[in-house]
């Protein structure tokens, strides 16, 4: 993360994102800001919730895209059996 106010590697300016029409948020929800890191952090749960609001009605349907990604410790028992043990959310 840490790329607020710069135009690094996705090679995509902040005049193109907004005059546009288009923006990208990217928001690391780990407890430690961790997103880029290999350790886990403690597995907590909890919802997520977008909410956009407009100062006038929009013209035209606009499309909302969300990509999460989870991150996921499996289990591997001595019967071959694949147990989800942790997961971490991250939305991105």
């Amino acid at each position: 993360m840490n790329k607020a106010d710069k135009e690094l590697g996705l090679g995509i300016s902040n005049t193109h994102y907004f005059q546009g029409g288009y923006v990208l948020f990217a928001v690391d929800l780990t407890p430690d800001s961790s997103t880029s890191q290999s350790h886990l952090s403690l597995v907590k749960q909890g919802n997520v919730r977008i909410e956009i609001r407009f100062g006038q009605a929009l013209a035209q349907t606009i499309t909302v895209l969300v990509y999460a990604k989870y991150q996921t410790i499996l289990e591997v028992d001595r019967a071959r059996n694949i147990v989800k043990v942790k997961e971490k959310a991250l939305i991105i």
